[in-house]
């Protein structure tokens, strides 16, 4: 798809052009089609940061993933870039990283 080519794009750029050691994301909590390709991704949960945001009037929930630079390149070497097939999350896989 179009958002997971981005990404790699975005994690090219990140890790040769600017030299960056680690990238990461965060997404409400509840959003299981960002998390699906943050996993995707081979991004690791890093952690939920509780009531850290306001949506639609309401504290929410957000979760962060990250990669690191040393990751990327060794996922680089076993798998081409366009991105291995992963099962969609679930609200349980949210819930482990609690």
């Amino acid at each position: 798809g179009i958002i997971p080519e981005a990404v790699e794009k975005v994690f090219h750029y990140g890790f040769t052009k600017l030299k960056l050691e680690k990238i990461f994301a965060q997404t409400d909590l509840r959003n299981l089609p960002s998390q699906s390709v943050m996993k995707k991704m081979k991004m690791k949960k890093e952690g939920i940061f509780r009531k850290h945001i306001i949506s639609q009037n309401k504290r929410r929930d957000v979760i962060f993933y990250s990669i690191l630079k040393t990751e990327w390149e060794i996922y680089q070497q076993v798998s081409p870039p366009s991105i291995t097939n992963s099962e969609p999350l679930t609200q349980e896989d949210s819930s482990e990283a609690k």
